[in-house]
Formats: structure tokens, C-alpha cells, sequence
């Protein structure tokens, strides 16, 4: 990405994944709440068809890979997203 004409900076005090983008469920509350006072009624629905994040697979020695960081990330997004919905 060194030929785009800006650069990415880290956030201070945020986890990161394992490619190194910032995990802020808070700026999914942000992004759904400014999307809705911009376009009130005349909003169509919104469809989230994917939210991700990289993080190592360690397979552990029962060969089971236990994923806390992933199931976070997808448990913190989904309680974001509801919370961007909820009634005010």
C-alpha cells in the first residue's frame, strides 16, 4: 500500500488483528447511527454480508483450535450492531 496516496495510522490503546487492522466495534455503532441521521426514512435497509477478522489458528494438542480472539470479535460486533438498532 506505499503507492496510496495517504497511510494508515494505528490507534493508540486498540487491539489489532492479525493483519494488523484496528478492532473498534464502537465505529460500527458510528458508522450504522451517522448512516441513519443522514438519510432518515430514505434509508434502505442495510445488510451486513460480512465482518471478519484474521487471527492465528493454533491447533492445540487435543487438536482442537479454541478461537477466543475471533468469537470476541464476532460477539462484540453483533452486540454493536444491535445496539446501532435499538430503538432510542
Amino acid at each position: 500500500m506505499t503507492e496510496l496516496p495517504f497511510r494508515l495510522e494505528p490507534f493508540e490503546g486498540v487491539p489489532t488483528t492479525a493483519f494488523g487492522w484496528p478492532v473498534m466495534p464502537e465505529g460500527f455503532v458510528r458508522a450504522l447511527a451517522e448512516m441513519q441521521e443522514r438519510y432518515g426514512d430514505a434509508l434502505p435497509p442495510v445488510y451486513i454480508t460480512e465482518n471478519g477478522a484474521s487471527f492465528a489458528d493454533e491447533v492445540g494438542e487435543d487438536g482442537l483450535v479454541r478461537d477466543p480472539e475471533r468469537i470476541a470479535f464476532l460477539a462484540d460486533h453483533l452486540r454493536a450492531a444491535l445496539e446501532a438498532v435499538a430503538p432510542g
